[in-house]
């Protein structure tokens, strides 16, 4: 039996690009500006090292209300 092949998922680091790339063809510069300016001051530094696939919605829904 062949190992399965491990998948590589980015951080929310490696992923938050992505993200504003995609956000900014969708909202006005300044709701931009802020969701980037909370990413980077608060879910960054705390969360930004973990692969997607191991942070939770509701994960991220308690630490932003929590900001």
């Amino acid at each position: 039996m062949a190992e399965a092949e491990k998948v590589v998922c980015p951080t929310l680091r490696e992923f938050f690009p992505e993200y504003f790339r995609f956000l900014e063809s969708q909202r006005r510069a300044s709701t931009v500006y802020r969701q980037r300016t909370v990413i980077q001051a608060h879910i960054l530094p705390a969360l930004g090292n973990r692969p997607l696939n191991e942070v939770s919605v509701e994960e991220l829904e308690s630490f932003i209300d929590k900001v």
